[in-house]
């Protein structure tokens, strides 16, 4: 519940304020309760079919928000999304850039219909050869998505991509200012 005062609406102490309304609009909780640092992702097979449809576009970086919530330390991952209209995203399209009013409607409607514990918890990447990336290469891109604010102690990455035919994805924490490798399952 937001109050509202002559200096502009204030959150409830206390109160849990999306990931997405806390980044791109700059309301926080004082003492929202923090996320819990996740050591294994769990992606649900209809989210992990977005990620998978996104291989078909080649030659551009493909990354998008993951929407879930936690039990203690698994993050549980029900739904993902793409970064956003291009429209709306700087040229070229080639960075991590975000399209504010897009993961803002998403995280609206799923905080709303998903259950008050659905928020942004990670994002998930795939290069623009679609290749497993070397760890020199994702340590670079990660890297990238620290600066962003993407990825953070508490908000993991799945990094997507294809070897010998196959598709693998692995999970990172950013930690003591590295990616640090977790554990990923799709069910």
């Amino acid at each position: 519940m937001t109050e509202y005062s002559s200096s502009g609406p204030r959150p409830v102490q206390g109160q849990r304020i999306p990931r997405a309304t806390q980044r791109f609009l700059g309301v926080i909780a004082p003492h929202s309760p923090a996320d819990p640092v996740p050591g294994k992702v769990r992606i649900e097979h209809d989210a992990w079919q977005i990620i998978l449809a996104m291989l078909e576009q080649v030659g551009i970086v493909r990354h998008g928000p993951l929407w879930g919530s936690y039990a203690d330390a698994l993050a549980m991952v029900t739904d993902a999304g793409h970064s956003g209209y291009r429209q709306a995203l700087p040229l070229p399209f080639q960075g991590l850039h975000l399209d504010p009013t897009y993961i803002l409607g998403w995280s609206d409607c799923l905080s709303n219909y998903g259950g008050n514990d659905t928020d942004w918890i990670g994002h998930w990447l795939i290069l623009p050869d679609n290749q497993v990336a070397d760890d020199l290469a994702v340590q670079q891109w990660l890297a990238a998505a620290a600066e962003l604010g993407v990825f953070t102690e508490r908000h993991f990455v799945v990094v997507v991509g294809t070897d010998a035919e196959q598709v693998r994805g692995r999970a990172y924490l950013y930690q003591q200012r590295k990616a640090t490798e977790i554990a990923l399952s799709v069910v």
